[in-house]
Parts: structure tokens; sequence; C-alpha cells
């Protein structure tokens, strides 16, 4: 089977997550400005056996608006659900979920949760929750994304905001979350998987630790990133000079090809406009074909 390479640097793609302002009787999240997100953490067990993820995404939003917030929609995968919601300080939130269609594109469901604020979030104030949840990952194929085939598999596993694999800022419309407000964000990420396989996405590996038969990955980003996608599989690594290139047992031809080319690459961008700022840290990783190409 055939392959597709795709670059990382510091990822995720987002589900364009966002706002909009409709004057209505009573607040909603359509009606309310959506906050930006400034970083994520992200803490997730792989269960290969029951085929589910189980995590904690810790949220750091700010309210970019005018006007106060009062409370905080989140989007995630249809087959996903939320198991609590707590404030910085442990209190526990009160939130509504429930499964519903893009009011835009029927075919398209997920499970939108909304966050009840302890306080209104004032304009250019911040709030960070960390939201418990679990469930099963599955693609959207049949909303005309064909390339998100998402599930959880050992042969490769993909959490991607294409497949809402954790949960993201934002309401059932596309034409409200288009408006949202974004900018690169800071993550660090926590991966427990079992310990023949590896994880990798963008940014600079700061642990590993086994035990069990488990293996924990850690990696944090080196500057603020557009988009967190984090890949697993039975990857095998060749690395030289800052590049690290994760590649499938069967292709370590193509690997190597693909570190000597970009180291090559990397030379003539020097030639031509001197030398790096900073010391090379770019991390690529392959992908099956047909998922898509993601790159940062």
């Amino acid at each position: 089977m055939k392959h597709a390479i795709a670059i990382l640097a510091a990822i995720v793609f987002l589900m364009e997550c966002a706002a909009n302002s409709n004057p209505v009787a009573q607040s909603s999240p359509e009606s309310e400005s959506l906050p930006l997100l400034t970083n994520l953490e992200l803490v997730v067990s792989i269960d290969f056996d029951s085929k589910q993820v189980v995590g904690t995404a810790t949220l750091t939003l700010k309210n970019t608006s005018t006007t106060p917030l009062t409370r905080i929609p989140l989007i995630l995968n249809r087959l996903m659900h939320i198991n609590a919601v707590r404030s910085n300080d442990g209190t526990p939130m009160i939130y509504h979920q429930e499964i519903k269609s893009f009011e835009d594109y029927g075919i398209f469901q997920i499970n939108a949760t909304e966050v009840d604020l302890l306080e209104q979030l004032l304009p250019e104030a911040s709030i960070q929750i960390a939201v418990d949840y679990q469930g099963y990952l599955v693609g959207y194929t049949e909303v005309g994304m064909r390339y998100v085939r998402d599930q959880v598999d050992r042969s490769f596993t993909i959490l991607r905001e294409d497949a809402l694999a954790f949960p993201v800022v934002g309401v059932p419309s596309f034409s409200v979350n288009r408006t949202a407000p974004r900018n690169p964000f800071d993550f660090e990420v926590s991966i427990t998987v079992p310990e023949d396989l590896v994880v990798a996405t963008g940014g600079e590996q700061v642990g590993r630790m086994t035990h069990d038969g488990l293996i924990t990955w850690r990696y944090r980003s080196r500057q603020p990133a557009p988009y967190l996608i984090v890949a697993i599989a039975p990857y095998r690594v060749v690395e030289a000079d800052g590049l690290r290139v994760f590649h499938f047992p069967e292709d370590s031809a193509g690997a190597q090809g693909m570190l000597q080319a970009s180291l090559r690459a990397v030379e003539w961008l020097q030639e031509l406009f001197g030398p790096l700022e900073g010391s090379l840290a770019l991390n690529v990783m392959e992908i099956p074909n047909g998922w898509g190409s993601q790159a940062s």
C-alpha cells in the first residue's frame, strides 16, 4: 500500500470554530462571540481493545469581543460524550450536551455542548476550563470529507479536529464558525498507547515514560501553532540535524530518501536566503494514502 507523506511542524486542523452576532431576545451560543483559543493541553489514553479515546482537554480561552460571555459552546465527535467540565480551580461547571445536526448542513452531526460559566467572562479576560471526554472515534466520509476516515486502529490512528477528536470551541453552524477569532496557540500533549506504538506530532518531545506495557509520549509546541494533529502508528524514525521522519516499517527506503532530500532543500534555502535564525526543528510524518495531506 502506498502512503502519503505529511509535513507537520506544530499542528491541528480546526473545524473553523466561531462567532456571530444575531440579535435575539435571549442569549444563545450563536448570539455571543466565540472565545479565542490561546492554549490547549491534551491528555489522552487510547484503548485499542474497546476502540475508544479517553481524555481531558484543558482549553485556555480569551474573550476578544466587546461584550461579556456567559457560556462556552463546544463541539465534539458525534460518538463521543463529555463526562465533566471543571474551572481552573477544580470547581465543577454545569453543561448541557446533545447530538445535533449542523443547521446549514444537516447531514453533519456532532455532539454540541454548552458550558455555563461560573461568572461572566469580561472583554479581554481569559478563562481555563478542563473537559473530560471519551468515546468512539469515527470519520466523516458521509458528509463529503472523504479523507476523514479517522478511527482507533493499531495500524494508524490520527487525532485531529477534522474528525473532532477532542473538544473544539464552536456551534453546529458552519456560517457561525467561519467568523470565529483564530490565532496560533500553544499546546502540550500527553498520549498513552501500547508500548510498541509511536506517537508523533509537531513540537518538541519532552518526555517518554513506559509503565505496565504502556508508554506515554509528551510533546509541547516550540512556538504558537495554527493546528494540532497527533499521529499514532508502529512508526520507525530516521533523523539527522534536527529533522525527524516518522515512517511505516515497510517504507524505510523512502524515509531515507525524504530525509536526504529535505536536508538538501534546507541547504539550498540557506544558500538563497542565508543561515537559519535558529536550529532546524522539523518533524515529517507518513500517513496512509487518501487520509488527507496535513501540513503546518
